[in-house]
């Protein structure tokens, strides 16, 4: 299980079995206490939560991941592992955040388009190199705070190209809720 924050990759890896989840370390771990088949749940933000314990834990987590490597080395795991490009967590002052999502709900559902919708809203974007197809990777988030006045957004592609226009389409959707980022500052973020 993994939170609606997180990188597709982490979906594609997991296949049919991998949960998208409405962010939240309580809505997590109360998910893992009605589904007994979840053996780990996780958050962007780097919680880990384990069945066997219960709870999350930093040292328990830098454990199992030493287990994983089994002598390995960490450079070789990580060339096997696809190069993506995501944002960082970006923020947007608004009174209004939960009409402001209802609004680009709305906007997509009119233009056709498919999303997910248990936190926000998490658009999947055609990936023109892959037979026009719905592509895991490329995506844009926009959702409200759970705890202060924001709508929180977030971008991912296969490479920066993707990225971009996941950007540019989800600036698309924010100013149609005059609500306004700069791509500039966005792309001034990422180290390519």
């Amino acid at each position: 299980l993994a939170d609606v924050k997180t990188s597709g990759a982490v979906f594609d890896f997991l296949g049919d079995s991998g949960i998208i989840h409405p962010t939240g370390h309580s809505l997590i771990k109360k998910k893992m206490i009605e589904n007994k088949e979840i053996a780990l749940a996780c958050e962007a933000s780097g919680h880990f939560i384990f069945r066997d314990i219960g709870f999350d834990d930093g040292i328990y987590a830098a454990i199992k991941f030493l287990s994983i490597l089994d002598g390995r080395c960490i450079n070789e795991m990580l060339k096997t592992m696809p190069t993506l490009y995501i944002t960082p967590e970006i923020k947007i002052k608004s009174f209004r955040s939960t009409q402001a999502i209802d609004l680009i709900k709305k906007k997509l559902e009119h233009d056709g388009l498919k999303f997910l919708s248990i936190d926000g809203v998490r658009v999947n974007i055609t990936d023109h190199n892959q037979n026009n197809s719905l592509s895991t990777r490329n995506w844009w988030l926009a959702r409200y705070s759970n705890t202060e006045d924001y709508i929180i957004v977030r971008c991912e592609g296969q490479d920066a190209t993707s990225l971009k226009k996941s950007i540019s389409n989800l600036l698309g959707y924010l100013n149609l809720v005059n609500l306004t980022l700069d791509e500039n500052i966005i792309l001034k973020s990422l180290k390519f």
